[in-house]
């Protein structure tokens, strides 16, 4: 979308919200539990509704109603429906015949996650917040993946993030982002990461109330220090595997990790996939009018890099690797000083642009959800085919 009125796109949404005393989360599943994350971040009251006798009293701490107890008081209050569709679909009519209305007393899950509880956050809270940011702490990898989604194979040096270069930028976020739901070190492969406890360290000792969940992201082809282990217990952080299947002895290497990290009693889990997509980075073919595309793209892989809020993390490494254009009208500079700054900062968030789509959306096939594009997973460079990319140079 194309920045109108840069840090006040979202005023008459907002004013809906400027009185809101309390949320009623009907359903209290996975939906509803993803939703209070978000909110306790935000520091909005809420209450669970559901009709199950076990889930009755408290969960967490968060109080829970039966629904012949709910009554809410419009313009105060609002439902949100974090249930299946079918069962929404149903408690949505009930409301309704109760005289509330959907869009300004009831909203479904997805378009509250999505968006109006960012709106919520900023116009009745006064904060900032975002579903999930990175910084860099990696550009080395043990893999050599054709179609990486960030290029990084073919980075002219891949090297890893100066640990003063980290910690600014990660200041830099939580200064003037109040909340994220997902935060990543990034990488490359996060193991390769020399020193990588001392970067686990500052962002939680720093910032952990800042943070729901702060996973390692690997590619479980490396085995962890011992000094890695004992921070990742420290402070309770999980491992995400994402299965490689097809590469060489991926299964006896990620048999090896996953031993490891269990004994240690470390939480981890994988990422399954049964293909991937080309994003055509390689191919460098520039495309028109790729607004559509951006709008409907909506990935979720915002970064800080040099005191810079990136809108997507694969185009900027990709840029970096094989493109080198200039990117800075596609930035938000977090370090200038500007009149309603977090209010544009949102917006940016939520995919307001100065020109309406990334550079870089001129040369990408669109993430997963809109591009047909598949290919084998984790497919690797042959020797001979990274050599010869590397000798010609960019």
């Amino acid at each position: 979308m194309k920045w109108i009125n840069k840090g006040h796109e979202f005023d008459e949404v907002g004013k809906r919200f400027e009185n809101l005393k309390r949320i009623y989360l009907y359903g209290a599943g996975l939906y509803g539990k993803q939703a209070a994350d978000m909110l306790r971040g935000v520091g909005a009251e809420f209450v669970f509704v559901d009709r199950a006798e076990s889930l009755q009293g408290t969960i967490e701490g968060i109080k829970v109603i039966l629904p012949e107890e709910l009554k809410i008081i419009q313009g105060q209050e609002i439902i949100v429906l974090t249930m299946g569709a079918e069962n929404a679909g149903i408690v949505l009519k009930q409301l309704e015949m109760e005289g509330l209305k959907y869009g300004s007393d009831i909203y479904d899950v997805h378009s509250f996650l999505q968006f109006y509880i960012y709106i919520i956050a900023l116009y009745r809270y006064g904060k900032c917040i975002m579903t999930d940011c990175t910084v860099m702490g990696t550009y080395q990898c043990s893999l050599k993946c054709k179609y990486c989604m960030a290029a990084i194979p073919y980075l002219q040096e891949s090297k890893q993030v100066e640990y003063a270069d980290f910690k600014r930028d990660v200041d830099i976020l939580f200064e003037n982002v109040d909340f994220v739901l997902e935060f990543g070190i990034g990488g490359g492969e996060m193991f390769l990461c020399k020193n990588l406890e001392q970067y686990i360290e500052y962002v939680m000792k720093n910032y952990s109330s800042h943070i729901w969940n702060c996973s390692i992201l690997t590619n479980g082809t490396i085995l962890p220090n011992e000094k890695v282990i004992e921070t990742l217990k420290k402070y309770k952080l999980n491992v995400v595997v994402s299965r490689y299947s097809g590469v060489p002895n991926w299964h006896e290497k990620y048999k090896k990790l996953e031993t490891l990290l269990q004994e240690h009693h470390i939480p981890v889990s994988t990422i399954d996939y049964e293909n991937w997509v080309d994003m055509g980075w390689t191919q460098k073919q520039y495309k028109k009018n790729v607004g559509g595309l951006f709008d409907m793209c909506g990935m979720q892989c915002r970064i800080v890099k040099n005191g810079k809020l990136n809108y997507c993390l694969h185009g900027m490494i990709a840029n970096e690797a094989l493109y080198h254009l200039d990117l800075s009208e596609d930035e938000f500079d977090l370090c200038v000083q500007q009149d309603r700054k977090k209010f544009k900062l949102v917006e940016y968030h939520l995919g307001f642009l100065n020109k309406g789509c990334l550079e870089m959306c001129h040369y990408c096939n669109g993430y997963v959800n809109i591009n047909q594009n598949t290919i084998p997973v984790a497919q690797q460079m042959t020797a001979e085919e990274y050599v010869q990319f590397h000798r010609k140079g960019r």
